[in-house]
């Protein structure tokens, strides 16, 4: 898996950003965290179900895609939020 970066170069500091995880459902308010390898941490505001390893992550800035990639883990940061610490690597560097 990789992150792609389409609107913005990757970044070295946490940012907001909406992300969509399936097609059919609206982009959720989210603060993405990059990690020392290449991938990304994003922890959703609100709970979200569902998260499943192998689904795309497309992060935005209201309509303008800011970049992409595939869920490769899911984790409960608590019973009712969830977490995804694992969003593909940036293989770009």
């Amino acid at each position: 898996g990789r992150v792609n970066w389409l609107s913005m170069a990757a970044v070295n500091a946490p940012f907001q950003a909406s992300i969509q995880i399936r097609y059919r459902t609206a982009p959720v308010a989210a603060t993405l965290f990059p990690l020392e390898d290449g991938r990304l941490r994003a922890v959703f505001d609100e709970p979200q179900f569902g998260v499943t390893p192998g689904q795309a992550a497309v992060w935005y800035s209201d309509d303008l895609v800011l970049g992409g990639g595939l869920i490769e883990a899911a984790t409960s940061a608590s019973p009712d939020q969830r977490v995804l610490p694992e969003i593909a690597r940036d293989r770009s560097s």
